[in-house]
């Protein structure tokens, strides 16, 4: 695949020395064979070596770095590869299982962080250039990519852009005019390489645990041949690598590549599908329609009125973002169920929303979102305390900030911590609640908490592409589910509240101090602080998410008032930045 033809390219057209690195024994080792056997006379003093390694350990990563500095005492590193990705192309937010989901996260988000972690700062104090590489996804940055391939890709982008700004923030604290680095986020559509069947060789015989819920009768998942076919008329991975080496001969940042008509037989519309997505946030619209979507399209308005008497469940609730929530229920005319994993908190929550409650029930139920059996028992409880009574609104708010983490110091414990949260959490609460939303006859409203800082370059995005992925999915529903539901994704810049300090109370053993030397650490843990304080007041989220579902809209993106709160954070403005940007295979703006 890809990993390969970047090697070649490496070894062949720059005359580099090679270390190929596999999880797959077998694989690993046939490549090796491909490449020394295709050795030419002017390459005959170039070595390729092998280094059996499995990104999602970082111990292994460094282990890697350590093999290869052993390899070549007297070389530097040149050219780095974060390229190891899996897919599981049945899976979706609907159907896919948490096993599926943390296997692909901890392979396309987790191993890119790693491979970053360990290489980059050596070969950021070398004295001679080099390019480091991460392959993402063009359906990374495009609406519609069902399940965690499409959102794991999006964030392996954030990732990609967040470690190119912390250099820079490096560059600053040292007053070093340019970086050695040039950085490259691979971004193709569909190629012709078999991550499918390399995706299966390393899941093995786990596959039974991370297969999705609904299966042909024959026990194939719905749509494999069909992808497998279309990847087969895919560009070929060399195009992949040639393309790499070229944008970062022109400082390009952003490789996005599409299919050609004449060279593939079709062509995905990227950088039209980008533009639309783009358009959509800023003008707080639905996700545009995707080329085979047929029928009608648009906003489905909602008249508020219709959700009284029914239930309301919030996640993440006992304070900020989530009780602003469960208030803004009651105020509709709705019973509550407030639901959080900080048992004391959400007890004194429950108590100060029932004083204002009136005749509206409010009841408190404790849920870790990251374990799906906790939101079924959620569910259940809401279904037991408030039988006959419809479920009109479910936020999907739980969420942690750890701001002292970045690329180059965070922990895996804090990366994965984050991520079973803000997204794990998501999908599950997506996966329980919106079977049973789509069965009833009421309206509802469907709420994703995310933040404006998953809009925006540099942040990692996560729960927007969820949201996207399940709007999407609702789309294509035979029943057509979205007539009923109204999906908003709320998407605010700084909020006044408490999550930096409940982020730590949820998960003892990690900090809110910045990381020790790191300035990208130090200069985001003063920022937050500085500003969180100003930040909007939680009901401006909660009144916003009513706002956009009774308009029909699903982008509530939200940024600060210069005004009410002292500063803007230029939410629209980076939006549209970033896509410019990346239609201009430019870099990341500033």
């Amino acid at each position: 695949g890809i990993g390969f033809a970047l090697a070649k390219a490496c070894r062949v057209s720059y005359k580099m020395h090679v270390v190929l690195s596999d999880i797959r024994v077998n694989a690993l080792l046939d490549a090796v064979g491909r490449m020394r056997s295709e050795v030419v006379e002017s390459d005959v003093d170039l070595r390729v070596e092998s280094f059996l390694c499995d990104v999602v350990e970082y111990e292994e990563v460094e282990r890697l770095l350590e093999f290869t500095q052993n390899c070549f005492p007297e070389c530097y590193i040149q050219f780095l590869g974060a390229n190891a990705g899996v897919m599981l192309p049945e899976t979706s937010v609907l159907t896919g299982t948490a096993e599926a989901w943390e296997f692909v996260h901890r392979v396309n988000v987790l191993g890119v962080v790693h491979v970053l972690r360990a290489f980059v700062p050596l070969m950021n104090a070398q004295s001679v250039r080099s390019i480091v590489e991460v392959t993402s996804s063009a359906f990374g940055v495009v609406p519609g990519m069902r399940g965690p391939y499409g959102s794991s890709k999006l964030a392996a982008l954030g990732v990609a852009e967040a470690v190119y700004y912390e250099l820079k923030i490096l560059q600053a604290v040292h007053g070093i005019e340019q970086t050695n680095i040039g950085f490259v986020a691979l971004c193709p559509t569909t190629v012709n390489a078999d991550i499918i069947g390399s995706t299966l060789e390393v899941v093995g015989n786990r596959l039974h645990t991370m297969a999705p819920k609904i299966l042909r009768n024959d026990g194939r998942p719905p749509e494999h041949e069909k992808l497998r076919e279309l990847i087969s008329r895919g560009m070929h991975p060399d195009l992949c690598a040639e393309e790499v080496f070229q944008h970062a001969a022109k400082g390009q940042f952003y490789c996005i590549l599409d299919n050609d008509v004449q060279r593939d037989g079709f062509a995905v519309g990227v950088d039209r599908m980008m533009k639309a997505r783009a358009q959509a946030m800023l003008a707080r619209d639905v996700p545009p329609p995707l080329p085979t979507h047929k029928g009608p399209w648009g906003r489905r308005k909602l008249n508020l009125k219709e959700l009284r008497g029914g239930v309301a469940v919030v996640t993440g609730a006992a304070a900020g973002i989530g009780f602003a929530l469960g208030k803004e229920c009651v105020a509709a005319g709705m019973h509550v169920v407030l639901s959080d994993v900080r048992l004391e908190k959400l007890e004194e929550a429950v108590l100060a929303l029932q004083s204002s409650s009136g005749k509206l029930r409010v009841e408190g139920f404790r849920c870790d979102v990251t374990r799906i059996e906790d939101v079924r028992a959620l569910l259940e409880f809401t279904q037991a305390a408030f039988q006959d009574t419809p479920i009109q609104f479910v936020g999907a708010n739980a969420g942690v900030l750890l701001p002292r983490v970045t690329v180059f110091t965070g922990t895996t414990q804090e990366w994965e911590y984050t991520y079973r949260v803000n997204v794990l959490g998501a999908v599950n609460v997506l996966q329980v609640f919106l079977p049973r939303l789509a069965m009833q006859s009421e309206r509802s409203i469907l709420e994703v908490t995310a933040s404006g800082f998953g809009v925006v370059p540099g942040l990692r995005g996560g729960s927007v592409g969820v949201a996207e992925a399940a709007f999407y999915e609702l789309k294509r529903a035979p029943s057509n589910p979205l007539d009923r539901i109204s999906l908003v994704v709320m998407s605010p810049a700084v909020v006044n509240t408490n999550i930096i300090q409940s982020s730590v109370e949820c998960s003892p053993g990690l900090s809110s101090d910045p990381a020790p030397g790191d300035a990208a650490s130090q200069l985001q843990v003063d920022t937050f602080k500085k500003v969180i304080a100003s930040g909007m007041p939680p009901e401006v989220c909660a009144k916003a998410v009513f706002r956009h579902a009774q308009q029909g809209q699903f982008y509530c993106i939200q940024d600060n008032d210069p005004v009410r709160d002292g500063f803007s954070a230029g939410t629209d403005p980076m939006v549209k930045a970033r896509m410019e940007a990346i239609l201009a295979r430019g870099t990341p703006p500033v």
